[in-house]
């Protein structure tokens, strides 16, 4: 005989799943608070005016909007009112119309007024400085003023130079160079609420001078190279890094050979100290001499010596330091005031940033290497250095 409770007791379950559900539903329905506010008859404010916004449920509003230009709200709910909301116009960039719009909710939004004229009053720099006299090339100018730190462009007689340093007050930047004398006037371009590219002249003029003609040779970015590379000799005076080939026919023009040991150290070497390892610089395969048949006696009669300078030396890293920023003019006896004179012929262990010391005794010059790279290439011999070097004229 079949047991009717069992069909009684499923019933009652399924009414009690659909009665849970039902009263779920219900539980969970939320009533989101809704903003709406008064309309805004403004025509016209000035950067800086406060805005009154009214209506309800204010405090809901966490963003006020210009155009693309925020406004500050103050998001402390104890501090905020339910029926006001203050806010300060921001300042925008330039003069214009704009629409106002009200963030509530995170992600509801209502414009609050349409075409709201925003002006932004103008700030303009102003230049105290009188331009006079004369100034060197590359040296610095100085003006004074207010609002500067606005400016973005100086034109010195119409050709842009780069700011050097620039606040509200002082501005600075280099006179720029030069070949023959120049009277030069300087304007300035800024941007504000009136628009872009405002210009502002200076008062006066200066003349500028142009730099010293350079007493030095100057060679940047020159690679030199071991055995393999067939560019192993350097001249100061012309700059050229010569191949073994080339050798015989400018022997006494040359400072300075690089060598790599068979350990992969990398060598410069006193011409006069190549007697040994001048034949492993091969042209067309043949061991300069000893296998090319040429005489190579007025190389080997030039005299070259080194000294790696120290930064531990106060002397030497002064040296050292006008050698890294460029400002050798001229090669004297002062510039090595106080520093022994070179007398490694063969210095080695070359680290990128070393700076050395070299004087030919055949040329009687001297010259400065600043080590910029040390490569090791896929063998010993190939491997190589770049650097910058000033040689006396």
């Amino acid at each position: 005989m079949k047991k009717p409770y069992r069909k009684t007791g499923l019933f009652l379950m399924l009414l009690c799943l659909i009665l849970t559900a039902a009263g779920c539903g219900y539980d969970n329905d939320i009533v989101i608070p809704q903003t709406s506010i008064d309309p805004v008859n403004l025509t016209e404010v000035t950067v800086g005016d406060e805005i009154r916004l009214t209506g309800k449920n204010m405090y809901l509003i966490t963003h006020v909007t210009f155009g693309e230009t925020e406004a500050e709200v103050n998001l402390n709910l104890g501090e905020r009112d339910r029926n006001e909301l203050v806010v300060q116009v921001p300042a925008l960039e330039l003069t214009g119309k704009v629409d106002v719009t009200a963030t509530y909710n995170t992600m509801q939004k209502i414009v609050v007024c349409r075409d709201l004229h925003v002006t932004v009053p103008p700030v303009i720099p102003t230049v105290t400085t009188q331009l006079s006299g004369e100034r060197m090339a590359k040296e610095i100018i100085e003006l004074s003023g207010t609002h500067l730190h606005i400016i973005r462009q100086i034109l010195v007689n119409g050709e842009e130079v780069p700011v050097r340093s620039i606040d509200a007050t002082t501005l600075t930047f280099l006179a720029p160079e030069v070949e023959v004398e120049t009277e030069a006037t300087v304007k300035l371009i800024y941007d504000n609420s009136l628009g872009k590219d405002q210009e502002l002249a200076v008062s006066g003029s200066i003349r500028i001078l142009p730099l010293p003609v350079a007493r030095v040779y100057t060679w940047t970015d020159v690679v030199i190279g071991g055995q393999a590379t067939g560019l192993s000799f350097f001249d100061g005076t012309t700059g050229i890094v010569s191949s073994p080939c080339d050798l015989f026919d400018h022997q006494a023009e040359i400072d300075f050979m690089m060598n790599v040991s068979n350990a992969g150290e990398n060598q410069f070497y006193d011409p006069g100290n190549t007697t040994n390892v001048l034949k492993n610089q091969l042209c067309n395969g043949l061991a300069l001499g000893t296998e090319d048949g040429k005489d190579h006696s007025l190389f080997l009669s030039v005299s070259t010596k080194f000294r790696i300078l120290s930064e531990s030396n106060a002397a030497q890293m002064e040296l050292i330091t006008k050698v890294r920023e460029g400002d050798i003019e001229e090669i004297n006896d002062e510039l090595f005031e106080g520093i022994s004179a070179p007398s490694s012929r063969t210095p080695k262990d070359f680290v990128a940033g070393n700076v050395v010391w070299y004087y030919n005794e055949y040329k009687d010059k001297n010259g400065l290497i600043e080590i910029v790279e040390v490569v090791a290439g896929a063998t010993p011999q190939e491997n190589t250095i770049r650097m910058n070097v000033c040689f006396e004229k």
